[in-house]
């Protein structure tokens, strides 16, 4: 692996993250870090064992890494960079795609690019550095949408790659409510961020008396910078003592700790790659206030966030640097953003709710067992873990490919339906929730859903008890779906005549039950299923 991992970047976090997993998966790693980063942070203990390479870099078996970020990290970065019995069949490029390392990319069979951007187009200079990967893995969808239709004729293999958060964040949360309600933003100080969008917001939206405090958290060495602006911005000195800027290091642990202090997190921001610092408050049971059109959407959805809406198409941005001055970044409407604040500011019940459906879906889809599964499926490492675990992640890759084959374009229109059916009927005010189906349809609804709320099993027509045990729930038989008393149940299938016949097999079933509800889709239908009759409540014919 090359690049970013001993600075404070975010980029260079999630390199690190990533680096034990690998080890815990048994793949040989070798680290080539970026030498920058390399010599600002290792310290050379003993000049008689230094050795220079070809590039100039001074390398030593004693080393001290000095950074306090690299604390939890030393063991692992000391032992990968000095790793001398490497494989050279795959080098991953882990830095900003300006700094991959060309020359060093020659002496491996396959390379891969994990790349972020955060509005289009690409920058020439990157289109070319991604041309000679061999495959590129996006830090989110929307980075992959972005790569795949830049590269459509192109040779570049294009996967999603998810990140993870450690064990840490997602421990129950040690807070105590306060009075004072505390806004909490945590980025770079650069434009593309939004600092200025919700200074403005923040001074529009509350008065002194309103006990509000926003909280900015920025890489060390920028706080003298957004002091100076916000000494410009907010004139009334009582509204701009209720900014706190923190600029120096903060541990893992002080950061979780500042994320708990804290009531809510908010930053407009005009693109991300990713956005790291809205994942980790959604861990943390912070409703999260922000944009969801670019790297965000992935994790942030309407229904367990407050999406910031666009006042207008994307526009170039004053103050980009000069190799992007080209790219087309969204624009938050301020407006919408007070909105956000203050409703979030009411601390209403609703509000938590929305907040705790967000931590379920973040711990349920980006802990750091998932991400191993998703780089089985990528990579292929080797693994510890038993073969049905792997098993289930070669299946899973497996249906999805039928999915799309059998079903082209249908599974975009199932994964809106679900989204939509959740805003209106949210899956989680049901109890005893079961798909019908143990197919790949039915796996994809599991995939989709399965994190919002508990799915207590799979039905299935057949006798066979296929699908369900990949993931570790109960296969139940229709003819005694009715001893489980189901609130609601969703059809696993995208066949007219096959949905038809689930509904008149749950009919059966009614008559032995309390009437329950059964969602279809493609297109979405929702049909109070009774003891003497179907009631479709969804769409309305009228």
């Amino acid at each position: 692996m090359s690049g970013n991992v001993t600075d404070a970047t975010g980029i260079a976090n999630i390199t690190r993250r990533f680096l034990p997993l690998l080890l815990r998966r048994n793949v040989s790693v070798k680290l080539f870090p970026v030498w920058r980063n390399l010599v600002a942070t290792l310290i050379v203990d003993d000049p008689v064992c230094c050795t220079i390479d070809e590039r100039g870099i001074v390398f030593s078996k004693r080393r001290s890494i000095t950074q306090p970020h690299l604390d939890d990290f030393r063991e692992t970065l000391v032992k990968t960079i000095y790793e001398e019995n490497y494989r050279t069949d795959v080098l991953v490029h882990g830095a900003p795609c300006p700094s991959w390392d060309l020359e060093l990319a020659r002496g491996f069979d396959r390379n891969i690019g994990c790349y972020y951007w955060e509005a289009p187009p690409i920058p020439t200079q990157q289109q070319r550095i991604l041309q000679c990967m061999d495959e590129i893995w996006a830090g989110s969808q929307y980075v992959a949408d972005m790569v795949a239709e830049n590269f459509h004729n192109g040779p570049v293999s294009v996967s999603h790659f998810r990140h993870s958060l450690a064990p840490e964040w997602f421990a129950p949360r040690q807070r105590t409510e306060n009075e004072t309600f505390r806004f909490l933003a945590v980025s770079a100080y650069i434009p593309r961020k939004g600092f200025d969008l919700l200074f403005s917001a923040f001074v529009r939206a509350f008065e002194p008396q309103d006990d509000v405090e926003l909280f900015i958290k920025v890489n060390p060495g920028e706080g003298c910078r957004v002091e100076r602006y916000l000494d410009i911005v907010i004139a009334d000195p009582t509204k701009r003592a209720r900014v706190q800027v923190i600029d120096r290091y903060l541990s893992e642990g002080e950061m979780i700790a500042l994320y708990d202090y804290c009531d809510a997190f908010a930053l407009p921001s005009r693109g991300e790659g990713f956005g790291m610092p809205f994942l980790q408050a959604m861990s943390r049971g912070l409703p999260t206030i922000g944009t969801i059109e670019t790297g965000t959407g992935d994790f942030m959805r309407p229904n367990n966030c407050f999406p910031v809406e666009c006042c207008g198409p994307p526009a170039r941005l004053a103050g980009s640097p000069v190799f992007c001055r080209d790219c087309r970044f969204i624009r938050p409407s301020v407006d919408h953003l007070i909105d956000r604040m203050r409703e979030v500011r009411k601390r209403l019940l609703a509000t938590f709710r929305v907040a705790e459906r967000g931590r379920k879906f973040v711990a349920a889809q980006y802990n750091e067992e998932k991400v191993l599964g998703d780089f089985v499926e990528l990579y292929g490492g080797s693994s510890q873990t038993p073969t049905e675990t792997t098993d289930r992640y070669a299946i899973k890759e497996y249906l999805s490919k039928m999915a799309e084959r059998e079903f082209p374009g249908s599974f975009s229109q199932l994964r809106n339906d679900l989204a939509q059916f959740d805003d209106l009927l949210p899956y989680n005010a049901f109890e005893r929730v079961f798909i019908y189906g143990t197919g790949f349809v039915g796996q994809e609804i599991f995939n989709r859903i399965g994190c919002y709320t508990k799915i207590s099993g799979f039905v299935n027509s057949s006798s066979e008890e296929a699908g369900g045990k990949e993931f570790g729930l109960p296969v139940v038989h229709c003819d005694k779906l009715a001893s489980h008393k189901p609130t609601l149940v969703l059809l696993g299938s995208l066949s007219s005549s096959s949905k038809d016949a689930m509904l008149e097999t749950l009919a059966v079933t009614s008559r032995k039950t309390a009437p329950f509800f059964a969602v279809s889709f493609c297109p979405l239908q929702v049909t109070l299923v009774g003891r003497t009759a179907r009631y479709v409540l969804m769409p309305n014919k009228d």
